[in-house]
């Protein structure tokens, strides 16, 4: 809609633009044609008629530009009242002509007309007006101006009133007034020749001097000299057309420029307006979700509680705890909506008004099972049953089983906050030494010194992205955060492509990296970043815990309808009991490797989860040959073109991977 409006408007101005030139080639045709066969009055009374037009126009762009548009151009008002007058004196020309008046009232008109027209070229572009002089002119012009008009309103002849002076000599000094202002105007012109274009200038230049030309036509008419004076007259209204034609392209040009501004400028603040309202409709998506996960919560702990939980709204049973439901082996359904006066009569044998918050009292759910009710009244409208059962002391035992384990957790948690402690200072403590020391080496001019030690603060920082990446990717996966953008891909290009990439890091630790794939082409629905990601970590724990000059191999087959990745390795062998360990994120994870190399210990853990949110599974087998994770995970046997999604390998995006995941590993 927009581009078409554009064009719209591009098309009008080649439209104006072409009848300016039709215009422009009939005044000429015109011309030649008045000159051979018509009177000078004729010749008088078309240009006026033209000129009309033309003045016509260039007020009424003028007026839809500025009541359009906000910007406005300067002393529009002036615009506006002189060719308003201009106009007027062209009619009166014309009247005059109708009438076959004396032509010195004629020559008297448009002498005035001419003294307007220069006032009107100082006002269109703004020349400074430094001398009154100027201004006392164009005040008594604009007072003979009103004279002849009221004459000519009272039909009065002008000869009748100059009864005593001449009408020809009053003609031909305001003639005389007319050239003393071009030729001021034309010295302001000059002087300000900085302030306009040069197409503009030759175009205002052309037009005053076509106007003394105009002027000096109405004295050589007196003389007989009408071939002359016809073709000046038509000449200053061919640059009459020429001078108004270029003001309206150009007020129609800045037109055009200001609403394809104005256009682009709401198109930004449109993209602007829907990344603002993509933003905030995620926000709240992330506010319900957190609102639903608060409610699943709350619901958790009610139903945690051992007693019973019965929650009125209103006198209303809105909720009870699913511990109560299963120890009176009903319904949540035959509860919710309950009166509590039905409630409390049903199963208590008691009126609302009987009950007092600070006794108790029982609670029958048959004759053989009854319980302890207490009950609760925070305000007007909600109030609380709790019915407690005094046979909960074996819960107990279980539940001091599951909080020493939970201690046995939180101790583990301890030891990994140290351990993500260590993760932190220790790059941090190096980036604060390696620049101590290159203050030192700049004072010494140690350039070399220098440059070596930025390869040690670009290890330490990137060690540094990795810690805090695996920190907040691990809490967001915990959380249920983490969303997969599963396609289907050849799973063999983007694991070849990442163990290519990381073939640097293995070749400077002295191994042997092999990479196998039973077919070249095996589909898999995942996420490539994710499968890249699980790649990168496993071959970053070999080389950690690998033998130094040892074997890193992975291989792709296929078993029945999964595909197999299998990374192997020649590390050590690690201890049974410790493997259902290997992939926890606390529990006796630091003790299934030691802290020969560094790392957070979050490695396993994401890696894990990242496959399981693939719908996919991961095991490690461990015996004296070395270590081997396999992944396994679903492929397709016919797939469409159209649904493969081609890998875009990025060499910079996979490096920038790597040197992360192996920024931990020192290598000299």
């Amino acid at each position: 809609m927009t581009k078409e409006f554009l064009y719209r408007i591009k098309d009008f101005r080649q439209k104006c633009n072409t009848n300016f030139n039709f215009l422009l080639i009939f005044i000429v045709v015109l011309g030649g044609y008045v000159c051979i066969r018509s009177s000078y009055e004729f010749v008088i009374f078309s240009i006026s008629i033209i000129s009309l037009g033309i003045t016509v126009g260039f007020v009424y762009i003028n007026t839809v530009k500025n009541k359009i548009l906000v910007k406005k151009i300067s002393n529009v008002k002036k615009i506006y009242f002189l060719s308003l007058i201009i106009g007027v004196v062209i009619v009166l020309v014309i009247l005059t002509l109708l009438k076959k008046d004396s032509m010195e009232e004629v020559f008297f008109l448009l002498s005035l007309r001419a003294t307007l027209e220069y006032s009107q070229i100082e006002n269109i572009f703004n020349v400074e007006n430094k001398y009154i002089s100027n201004i006392g002119i164009h005040i008594i012009a604009i007072v003979l101006y009103v004279f002849i008009t009221l004459i000519n309103f009272k039909n009065i002849s002008i000869e009748t009133i100059f009864s005593d002076l001449k009408l020809k000599e009053i003609a031909y000094i305001s003639i005389l007034i007319s050239l003393c202002v071009a030729l001021s105007t034309l010295r302001k012109i000059l002087s300000n020749r900085k302030k306009f274009s040069k197409n503009e200038f030759k175009k205002v230049i052309l037009y005053i001097t076509s106007i003394m030309f105009n002027l000096s036509g109405l004295i050589f008419i007196k003389l007989d000299l009408n071939i002359i004076s016809k073709v000046l007259l038509i000449l200053k209204c061919t640059t009459f057309t020429l001078f108004y034609g270029y003001m309206i392209d150009k007020i129609r040009y800045e037109c055009f420029n200001i609403i394809n501004s104005n256009i682009e400028q709401a198109i930004k603040e449109k993209k602007h307006l829907n990344s603002i309202l993509l933003k905030r409709n995620k926000i709240l998506n992330d506010i319900n979700t957190m609102i639903n996960r608060t409610q699943n919560n709350y619901s958790m702990l009610l139903d945690s509680i051992y007693g019973g939980v019965f929650l009125f709204v209103g006198n209303k049973l809105q909720h009870v705890n699913n511990t109560m439901i299963k120890k009176m082996n009903m319904k949540s359904s035959d509860f919710v909506g309950m009166d509590i006066r039905v409630f409390l009569k049903k199963y208590c044998n008691l009126s609302l008004d009987e009950v007092d918050t600070s006794k108790h009292y029982s609670f029958f759910i048959d004759e053989n099972i009854v319980f302890d009710m207490f009950f609760s009244c925070p305000d007007d409208e909600n109030k609380l049953i709790y019915v407690q059962d005094f046979s909960y002391k074996e819960e107990n035992k279980k539940i001091r089983k599951e909080f020493e384990e939970c201690l046995a957790d939180d101790k583990n948690k301890k030891e990994f906050f140290a351990n993500i402690s260590h993760e932190l200072k220790t790059p941090i403590n190096l980036i604060s030494s390696v620049l101590q020391l290159n203050k030192i080496y700049l004072k010494e001019n140690k350039i070399d010194l220098v440059d070596n030690n930025r390869k040690i603060i670009i290890q330490n920082c990137l060690r540094l992205i990795r810690t805090i990446n695996n920190f907040i990717d691990s809490n967001k996966i915990s959380e249920g955060y983490v969303i997969p953008d599963k396609k289907i891909y050849n799973i063999v290009d983007i694991i070849e492509n990442t163990v290519l990439a990381c073939n640097k890091y293995i070749k400077k630790s002295e191994n042997t990296l092999i990479f196998d794939s039973q077919q070249e082409e095996i589909y898999v629905n995942c996420d490539k970043d994710f499968i890249t990601r699980i790649i990168l970590n496993l071959l970053s724990n070999s080389v950690k815990y690998g033998k130094k000059g040892g074997m890193i191999k992975v291989n792709l087959a296929l078993e029945d309808d999964k595909v197999c990745i299998i990374i192997k390795n020649d590390g050590p062998k690690i201890e049974k009991e410790i493997i259902p360990y290997i992939f926890d994120r606390f529990t006796k994870l630091n003790k299934a490797f030691n802290r020969i190399k560094e790392g957070s210990g979050l490695g396993l853990f994401m890696t894990k989860a990242l496959v399981e949110i693939q719908s996919g599974s991961i095991g490690l087998i461990s015996n004296n040959e070395g270590n081997e994770f396999v992944i396994t995970m679903n492929y397709f046997d016919n797939v469409e073109k159209e649904q493969i999604q081609y890998e875009n390998f990025e060499m910079n995006s996979i490096d920038e991977k790597v040197d992360i995941e192996f920024s931990d590993i020192y290598i000299t």
